[in-house]
């Protein structure tokens, strides 16, 4: 899992597929620091192709709490696959996915000068 900050946005990018144990053990608890905090997050999954449900729920569970703190959680670089299960599921009306990084930094940047 590569992490950085740049611009105010955490970026965090699985180098693998997201199952459980390993990639996605280190992203739930990047996330759960994260949310509690407020953060705004990209979630680059250009180098995933498989997401599994579990990864799906802490996903779920991230966006609640980061809401409830102020934050917001963004998804890139998803393939048609992810997107299908994104909208089956219900996420993809939770979290917005853009197609690529920039695109979603822009977006958190847009949210944090919005006013409350």
């Amino acid at each position: 899992m590569i992490r950085y900050e740049s611009d105010g946005v955490v970026v965090l990018a699985p180098t693998q597929d997201l199952h459980e144990g390993g990639e996605c053990d280190q992203m739930e608890d990047a996330l759960a620091r994260l949310a509690e905090r407020g953060a705004q997050v990209v979630i680059d999954v250009t180098h995933v192709q498989h997401i599994s449900a579990h990864c799906l729920g802490i996903l779920a569970q991230a966006h609640q709490t980061v809401s409830q703190h102020g934050g917001c959680i963004v998804l890139c670089g998803t393939t048609r696959m992810q997107n299908w299960l994104l909208s089956k599921t219900g996420l993809a009306g939770l979290i917005p996915v853009h197609d690529d990084l920039a695109s979603a930094k822009c977006r958190l940047a847009a949210l944090r000068r919005t006013p409350a």
